[in-house]
């Protein structure tokens, strides 16, 4: 059985963006807390008519959606034995609208519990991005499976569709369901106005037969407005500015020293300001609650296709997945998550494990080493054999060169247009072509004439990233065009050349740094390997000790912390918005600082220290919302941070099982550039004091 919140959040749920319809907050709260008190009434626990709701029995139903109101209810109650009228919140009983009010306070927590026990329960499949979507076996079926006897009930969209345009007499749960959605106006939002008309009649003499549901409309309709945006004659505070140089503005600063620069103009302006880059004006939206504002509202108030839109122009294609939003962004994300998720890392544990330690095999003992280059070897080939069972270590060079040049070019704006003719650029592009034709080979780009999908390739293991992609364009050309398959192919390989890199040498660096975390990192890799170790190296490591390394965890969660490779993200405003005093302008450019709350001493104190014992049980510092992002916010959260925490642990392990290292020079100070994401100074380099493993050896 599917409780009541459950239900209505899947009833709000939109297939086709991932996104929930977009109920005001205070009618969303008063809807949740109304379906708890329906769940209440149908456990037997209160009883309502239509002047009050009186509590039947106290025992708590053991269901941590129901129980903290019951509780409340329960202490608002008098005692048998206290005096008549004498109870703790003044008269008793109170009606049903004012027990939804009071309970709406819950609702927050209320959804994220129900989301994520549908989540568990297979009926909704999470993105990391803060989307969720039915299942492929339930949007198959349309049923649910239910807990206990293998039983399925038909999904709740359907059944409601049913009843409100047929003559089926509905069930007291649906007909309560009924009854909520239109008192919070969901109607509204799920059916079109020549749908609504005739059907309206019908759900109101449905809806009409439960009091809890007239008392939402009752308290939504009593519940405080939201201040009112500013009308247009009405004076508006001005976004205060960065003080910046003539002609230039900040664009020095935003380039060199980005992050102390916006936590200087944070402390200075608050969560939003505007800085000047050249003839560019940027508002800044920083702070937990500008990330709070992106993990709720980001689908519909921010655009991503103009910061990509030259590079698109550039390559010849339509658009890509981070360029598009809405449902064509969900689209592409559920295509592409089986590849990009831990679990397909996990299955390929072996690979990524020989990968790593053949490359930290060849690291010569004695003299410097430089750090990203040499993670780079390892991470790029791991992502491609991995993800595209094609490997691509002979083209990271062209990557690179490519890559930073296309990006600075025609995304950041830090070079001058000229450079992409420039032979070796060129001569880069025409390798990463090689690349494709390469990824490409045992793959079919369309279907066979009769119809039918080709055979895949035998010597694959399991379909790829390469799979996906093709599967998705012959499933929808129109959102995946056969023009933009070199791009969206080429992603894996793109991604493995800085961010995962990047974030092993400081990762790497945090533990050199720190010689006791050194000891207990390499018990933990020890532990890891031992199995392989004990079968000549044959084995492969466990993917459950792995997911169980809690310093190595602690370590990297903290690296992530201090280091945050996606820690911006620039954005157009998609719809005009009220933040923080200001008016926040559709078509503006903005820039969100999702990472600048990581150095914030309210939200992590001493934050320039490292210190795994943040994450620790007691402490947790990171789970307070909106204050720790390390893989960015919202609808374009990097789809392979499940992929990446996996690949950071067990490449980390790998380093500290079989060499023994130092910093180079001893006490050396990391010091950080933007290329244009954060990264290591090329100097950063250490030394292999001596291999303890040499992967292959006897």
């Amino acid at each position: 059985m599917l409780r009541f919140a459950e239900e209505l959040l899947i009833l709000l749920l939109d297939e086709d963006s991932g996104a929930s319809v977009a109920l005001p907050d205070r009618t969303l709260n008063h809807a949740l807390a109304g379906a708890v008190l329906m769940d209440l009434e149908r456990e037997g626990r209160i009883d309502t008519d239509p002047a009050r709701l009186i509590l039947v029995d106290p025992t708590p139903v053991d269901d941590d959606l129901l129980d903290p109101i019951l509780a409340e209810i329960s202490a608002a109650a008098p005692s048998s034995d206290a005096p008549s009228g004498d109870t703790p919140s003044g008269q008793w009983p109170h009606t049903a609208d004012y027990w939804v009010s009071r309970a709406a306070a819950h609702a927050p927590a209320i959804r994220e519990r129900a989301l994520a026990r549908l989540v568990r329960r297979g009926i909704l499949d999470a993105d990391d991005g803060g989307s969720h979507a039915l299942s492929r076996p339930v949007s198959r079926s349309r049923r649910y499976p239910l807990a206990g006897d293998g039983a399925a009930v038909q999904e709740i969209r359907l059944r409601i569709m049913g009843i409100l345009f047929s003559s089926d007499i509905p069930t007291p749960e649906d007909a309560a369901i009924i009854g909520l959605a239109d008192a919070c106006g969901i109607f509204e939002f799920i059916l079109t106005s020549d749908e609504r008309a005739p059907a309206l009649p019908r759900i109101r003499a449905v809806g009409q037969l439960f009091p809890i549901a007239r008392a939402v409309a009752q308290a939504i309709a009593r519940a405080p407005e939201p201040p009112a945006p500013p009308a247009e004659h009405r004076p508006v505070p001005p976004i205060p500015r960065a003080r910046g140089l003539p002609v230039i503005g900040s664009a020095r600063s935003l380039m060199t020293d980005t992050m102390p620069f916006l936590l200087r103009q944070y402390r200075r302006h608050g969560p939003v300001f505007e800085v000047r880059a050249l003839n560019r004006k940027i508002i800044v939206l920083a702070g937990a609650e500008a990330n709070r504002l992106m993990q709720r509202h980001g689908k519909v108030q921010f655009r991503s296709l103009e910061l990509w839109r030259n590079l698109h122009t550039d390559l010849d294609v339509a658009h890509s997945i981070v360029s598009v939003d809405g449902a064509e962004h969900s689209r592409y994300r559920r295509a592409l998550r089986p590849a990009y998720s831990r679990e397909r890392l996990e299955r390929r544990i072996d690979t990524a494990a020989a990968i790593a330690r053949r490359e930290i095999a060849h690291w010569p003992a004695g003299p410097p080493v430089r750090a990203v280059p040499a993670l780079k070897r390892i991470a790029a080939e791991q992502m491609a054999v991995i993800t595209a069972n094609t490997p691509a270590l002979e083209y990271q060079d062209d990557l690179t060169i490519y890559m930073d040049f296309l990006l600075g070019v025609r995304v950041f704006g830090r070079y001058p247009g000229f450079l992409l003719k420039l032979p070796r650029v060129r001569r880069a592009r025409r390798r990463l072509q090689e690349l494709y034709d390469k990824a490409m080979a045992g793959h079919q780009t369309n279907p066979n004439p009769d119809g039918e999908t080709p055979d895949r390739d035998p010597d694959l293991r399991e379909p790829d990233i390469i799979d996906a992609i093709l599967e998705l364009h012959r499933a929808d050309p129109q959102l995946l065009p056969e023009t933009d398959l070199w791009l969206a192919s080429m992603a894996p390989f793109i991604v493995g050349i800085d961010t995962v890199p990047n974030t092993l040498a400081f990762i790497l660096y945090g533990i050199l740094k720190t010689p006791e975390l050194q000891e207990q990192v390499r018990a933990e890799a020890d532990a890891l390997f031992a199995d392989a170790d004990a079968a000549g190296g044959s084995r492969a490591p466990d993917a459950a000790a792995l997911r169980n390394m809690d310093v190595t965890h602690r370590a990297i969660m903290e690296a992530m912390r201090l280091y945050p490779v996606a820690g911006l993200a620039f954005r157009t405003v998609a719809n005009s918005f009220d933040f923080a005093g200001h008016r926040i302008p559709a078509g503006a450019r903005v820039l969100l600082a999702t990472a600048l709350p990581h150095y914030l001493p309210e939200h992590f104190p001493d934050p320039e220290r490292f210190d795994i014992d943040r994450y620790a049980p007691g402490r947790m510092e990171q789970s307070r919302p909106g204050v720790y992002a390390p893989f960015g916010l919202g609808p374009h959260t990097c789809l392979g941070n499940g992929f990446a925490q996996a690949q950071l642990m067990l490449t980390i392990a790998a380093i500290f099982h079989d060499a023994e290292l130092s910093l180079h020079p001893p006490g050396y100070n990391l010091k950080t550039v933007y290329t244009p994401v954060l990264a290591p100074e090329r100097r950063f380099a250490f030394r292999v004091i001596r291999h303890r493993h040499r992967y292959g050896a006897a």
